[in-house]
């Protein structure tokens, strides 16, 4: 299963499993569980219920790591700040390079429907999870990229919000493309002299 197709890690449970270990640094997966969900909702859901498959998912996507039964942040992740605190965009970007990383392929499926959204004629797209499959079966197949389900739209929809790719409508739940945000989230490296003055033409190329 991937962030796309487990209904449970959805950015707020995934980010609450990053701070925690952000703070603590490192713990059981036991200890991790219990102080992000009450035992009678983890019993009541099976299995350990949302957070344990929450959990589950940040340690495919390489977030967390787990050794000799104690869970901490990938010091890759951690080394990016070293003992400053991240910002949420920061958080944000780490998670997006995550999801796409060459090396983890779990949640290349969520990286190539941000791909297909992107390519999509906003003025043509309604957003609908009807209208969203259709498209995706006439375009790509039947196997719709993995956007097979209920679950799958769900979380697709919190995901390309979340990482900036669009902004979504809950009543009718829609999904529209606009990748403002994530392009924001860019702007640093995109334009890395900051307080040197560029031409128009010098911006336009650089975005």
């Amino acid at each position: 299963m991937s962030l796309l197709t487990n209904y449970a890690p959805v950015p707020s449970r995934v980010l609450g499993v990053f701070h925690y270990l952000w703070a603590c640094k490192s713990c059981t997966r036991d200890h991790l569980e219990s102080v992000l969900s009450p035992q009678n909702l983890r019993s009541e859901q099976g299995a350990g219920g949302m957070i344990h498959s929450t959990v589950t998912e940040c340690l495919k996507l390489g977030l967390v790591v787990e050794h000799e039964e104690q869970l901490s942040l990938d010091e890759r992740v951690r080394q990016r700040w070293k003992r400053k605190e991240p910002t949420p965009n920061e958080i944000r970007r780490v998670l997006f390079e995550l999801i796409c990383d060459v090396d983890q392929p779990e949640n290349h499926d969520t990286a190539r429907l941000l791909a297909w959204l992107m390519a999509q004629d906003v003025s043509q797209f309604t957003g609908t999870q009807t209208s969203i499959e259709s498209a995706l079966r006439h375009q790509v197949g039947d196997q719709r990229l993995g956007l097979a389900n209920d679950v799958a739209f769900g979380n697709f929809r919190f995901w390309a919000t979340y990482l900036g790719f669009a902004w979504k409508q809950d009543s009718p739940p829609r999904l529209l493309p606009d990748p403002t945000t994530h392009l924001f989230l860019l702007l640093p490296d995109i334009f890395e002299n900051i307080g040197v003055s560029l031409s128009v033409a010098e911006v336009h190329g650089r975005l």
